[in-house]
């Protein structure tokens, strides 16, 4: 059944439809948000307050947006509002890598990643975590984080560079 369909019948209450949802995009929130905070405990509770809120706003829930880009923003906020509750830290855990991405790097390869991804600024580890982990386009991205195409484009390229700077020594 496709998202919109899906979404209709979980607005009138069908609890089956809003159970598919939520087992359709629970790892892609729940790996975006580990990709953030570096913590499986605390991206395993965001992600359910995630599709608690999701729960809450759905009767505000415009079809026109996709499903996934607005999850995700729903996630960004959520991880967010973690950020602001708790110290930030650097957390120990390895970051997830796709499934073809484990296979050409070992782990220290994606300790030095992860590492490195956690050195950069939130606005700039959003954008690329979502163009290379999540694969989405530019405009995507511009939505899901309510910035113009252009600041999503310098995010990216700045956070390229400074990856790049991060990892020149290692690699």
């Amino acid at each position: 059944m496709r998202d919109r369909e899906l979404v209709q019948q979980a607005k009138y209450g069908d609890k089956e439809a809003l159970s598919q949802i939520v087992r359709r995009y629970y790892n892609e929130i729940y790996l975006f948000i580990y990709r953030r905070l570096g913590d499986s405990y605390s991206a395993e509770d965001i992600t359910q307050e995630v599709f608690l809120k999701f729960t809450q706003c759905l009767p505000q829930y415009k079809e026109k947006d996709k499903l996934k880009s607005y999850l995700l923003s729903i996630a960004i906020n959520c991880s967010n509002d973690y950020y602001r509750k708790a110290k930030r830290e650097v957390l120990s855990e390895e970051i997830e890598i796709t499934e073809e991405a484990e296979n050409s790097f070992d782990s220290d390869m994606r300790e030095c990643i992860k590492s490195a991804l956690l050195q950069l600024p939130d606005e700039q580890r959003n954008v690329i975590i979502l163009r290379y982990y999540h694969d989405l386009k530019i405009r995507e991205i511009s939505r899901i984080t309510s910035c113009s195409q252009s600041t999503v484009k310098s995010r990216l390229y700045r956070g390229e560079n400074q990856l790049k700077e991060i990892l020149k020594g290692v690699l």
